[in-house]
């Protein structure tokens, strides 16, 4: 007669067994995974193998999965300055790029997350120069004004004199 020990041991070793590559687990069942582009509809038995259906309505699994839902889709959001440079497909996200007039600031393997408007960047190194022109034409501008008072009115001007 077995020990319930050893059934609980041989038990717990089975349970604990890694499934295959390909595989998932699910209570302790391995089951097949889906192939990029589909999500589990029906996880495995002991009697089924695993039932898949494809990622649809913008939602895209790029790998082998055993995900009951697919991930939604990147929008390239034309606000943040980014396109659509590959559209999403079941088996792959979309990939973005960048409008005209725009650069990018977070660059991807194949395209761009993040996008910036060039004519921000120079708005606010042109507002940097023209704040500094503006400062230097003010200071200019008093000096003139300072200089045409004193040769209009010369005598309006008291000079200490030290007797």
């Amino acid at each position: 007669m077995i020990d319930l020990p050893i059934i609980l041991t041989l038990l717990n070793i089975e349970l604990s067994i890694a499934c295959g590559r390909a595989e998932y687990r699910i209570v302790d069942e391995c089951c097949p995974m889906c192939s990029p582009g589909n999500r589990v509809h029906k996880h495995c038995t002991e009697f089924t193998s695993t039932s898949c259906v494809p990622c649809t309505d913008s939602t895209f699994l790029d790998e082998p999965n055993g995900l009951t839902a697919c991930i939604q889709c990147t929008n390239c959001d034309p606000g943040f300055g980014l396109k659509v440079k590959q559209p999403c497909r079941p088996s792959s996200d979309t990939v973005c790029g960048t409008l005209e007039g725009f650069y990018c600031l977070d660059p991807t393997k194949d395209g761009c997350r993040a996008a910036r408007d060039t004519a921000a960047v120079n708005l606010v190194n042109t507002s940097a120069t023209q704040e500094q022109h503006l400062q230097i034409l003010c200071v200019l501008t008093a000096l003139v004004i300072l200089i045409q008072m004193d040769h209009l009115h010369p005598a309006s001007h008291t000079h200490n004199v030290i007797p």
